[in-house]
């Protein structure tokens, strides 16, 4: 649309029925973005720009109806969307489509449909394609098995700076998958992601750390990455902070936030965590 308009100007030209401006509008409202948060607004013109064929106003509602924001639940109308959008080659919507044929949300599960999608946005160089697409050659789901073509595509997209595939480059480098193993490649990998706040990449860069696997040992330098990923909820991390806790492994000895981690971690489903605590006498 060019300039960022005003919101004025945007319900003038929404109401006029330019569907970029409903689109835009919105998103504003889902952002709250110069108008109060309203999910139910966002959906209404949403909504309004998707029916006018708008590409990116149908992902946005697809997106909406998939996670029940300002409507009611309805995984077959984010697929529906997802496919109006798709048929646009709006990429996002892409792989939005892929993971609906990948998990059976709105239809029946079709891997070979998921690996079509997320080739297309692959083909684009999109990272989430490259990813997505990764996984499938890794996994052999809708394609044979080719852990050395994961591996290349796990690389573009790390490359890229996308979180999760230089924390699944990293996997390939520590466990060799697609390429010999390499433990201080897989450190400098899971150091990238984790650097973006992926808690995965957090907690196997802590272990790492713990244990002197490509990188010095530091069991301090592991509580750090441990504690980056357990204030995000991360169970395991929890699980872990709370080990450390309790033994005074890179952290001094404290009963107390020992308990506390591990009765988070059970919270977010940890069952190692339940069983220790069990064991310990505090369940």
């Amino acid at each position: 649309m060019g300039k960022k308009l005003s919101v004025a100007e945007l319900e003038r030209l929404a109401a006029a029925q330019d569907a970029s401006a409903q689109n835009e509008l919105g998103l504003r409202y889902e952002l709250g973005e110069g108008v109060p948060q309203s999910d139910r607004k966002a959906v209404f013109w949403y909504k309004k720009a998707a029916k006018q064929g708008f590409a990116e106003a149908q992902n946005n509602l697809a997106v909406c109806c998939e996670q029940g924001k300002g409507m009611i639940r309805s995984t077959k109308k984010a697929f529906f969307w997802y496919k109006s959008a798709a048929e646009q080659e709006v990429l996002a919507a892409l792989v939005n489509l892929g993971d609906c044929y990948a998990h059976g949300i709105g239809t029946a599960k079709d891997a070979a449909a998921a690996f079509e999608c997320y080739r297309k946005a692959a083909n684009a160089k999109m990272p989430e394609g490259l990813y997505r697409l990764a996984g499938c050659f890794r996994d052999g789901k809708g394609v044979s098995a080719d852990p050395t073509r994961a591996f290349s595509l796990y690389e573009i997209a790390a490359k890229q700076g996308f979180a999760r595939a230089q924390y699944s480059y990293g996997v390939c480098f520590a466990e060799g998958v697609g390429t010999p193993k390499n433990a201080a490649e897989a450190v400098k990998w899971y150091r990238k992601a984790a650097e973006q706040g992926l808690p995965q990449a957090q907690v196997e860069l802590a272990l790492c750390c713990q244990r002197g696997e490509g990188t010095a040992q530091s069991a301090q330098e592991g509580v750090k990455w441990l504690k980056k990923a357990a204030v995000q909820s991360d169970a395991e991390a929890q699980f872990r902070l709370g080990m450390c806790y309790y033994n005074g492994a890179g952290v001094g000895q404290n009963l107390s936030e020992a308990l506390r981690w591990m009765r988070l971690a059970v919270q977010n489903g940890s069952e190692d965590a339940r069983k220790m605590l069990k064991k310990l006498g505090y369940a």
